[in-house]
């Protein structure tokens, strides 16, 4: 782009002109025109992504505020919504599939990370889920080295191809693999397509559709099951000496000396209680508030 430059322009400016001192009004050039189209247009048609319409007055303003979103966050930006239906510029993080070419940018940014079916990439499905950082090391997450992913796939007895699969990225050699009909202790031995892989020991069962889990590691994208932190439960009184002692906790298999505070007791003097009846509810979960989970195409 450049500024009016005839020779009737000052410094660069429009004058309407003098008539009395005898300056010329600026002369409004062909190629200052035709600059200042092609600038409106690179705006609307590569900035917007539309094609001109001579009906449409509002193209420019449309363009500038595609031009805002995109670039206030990246395609692949995860976001909570509070609302039921997310904004231009979003899909819900519900698993479905989209085609790259429609969506370019997001399609760069995770490709087939979350599988894909056909050509078409997956987001990621965050329904029903809590969000936990990547430890990246810090030790915060003691298993952290067992994270998965899932998939769907094919399995056939007696085949050690597993086929079918929505997606076989960010997958790799060594890693372990688990599912209906595969033996315990399986793991990738080849990754032969985007579709399907080669593991270490044949199907024992036939199946199209079942889940195939596939051990990650500390990976973005990665999935933890439910699980509640190594603790004992066995209720009862002890004996010692004359009386009875302490009421505490125990594991039947750990030693009895965890009994309580008391480290002199021994298997032998601890006699067993009762079993509680079962309390709570269908999970174990903190205060939540539900949001849409969101990504930015």
């Amino acid at each position: 782009m450049h500024r009016i430059d005839h020779a009737t322009a000052q410094g660069g400016l429009f004058t309407e002109g003098d008539p009395q001192t005898a300056l010329p009004a600026t002369v409004v050039t062909d190629d200052w025109l035709n600059s200042v189209q092609e600038e409106i247009v690179k705006v609307v048609v590569d900035g917007g992504g539309a094609a001109l319409n001579k009906a449409d007055n509002g193209q420019l303003l449309a363009a500038i505020q595609k031009i805002v979103q995109d670039n206030l966050l990246p395609a692949g930006t995860c976001v909570d919504w509070s609302l039921d239906t997310p904004p231009t510029g979003f899909f819900v993080r519900n698993g479905a599939n989209y085609a790259p070419l429609d969506y370019a940018n997001l399609f760069a940014a995770i490709g087939y990370r979350y599988g894909r079916v056909g050509d078409n990439f997956c987001v990621p499905d965050d329904r029903g889920k809590v969000t936990r950082y990547t430890d990246l090391g810090r030790g915060m997450d003691p298993d952290a080295a067992s994270r998965f992913m899932r998939r769907t796939c094919t399995t056939a007895s007696g085949s050690a191809v597993i086929t079918a699969i929505n997606g076989t990225v960010p997958f790799a050699v060594g890693q372990a693999v688990s599912g209906p009909g595969i033996p315990a202790g399986a793991t990738i031995v080849n990754i032969d397509s985007a579709t399907q892989l080669t593991i270490s020991a044949a199907a024992t069962a036939s199946a199209a559709g079942v889940e195939l889990r596939i051990v990650v590691g500390d990976v973005v994208g990665s999935e933890q099951d439910d699980a509640t932190k190594t603790h004992y439960h066995v209720d009862g009184l002890a004996s010692s000496g004359s009386g009875l002692s302490r009421y505490g906790h125990e594991d039947t298999g750990a030693p009895a000396a965890r009994y309580d505070e008391e480290t002199s007791l021994s298997a032998s003097n601890i006699t067993v209680g009762h079993k509680t009846s079962s309390v709570g509810g269908a999970e174990t979960r903190g205060k939540n508030t539900s949001k849409l989970p969101l990504i930015k195409y």
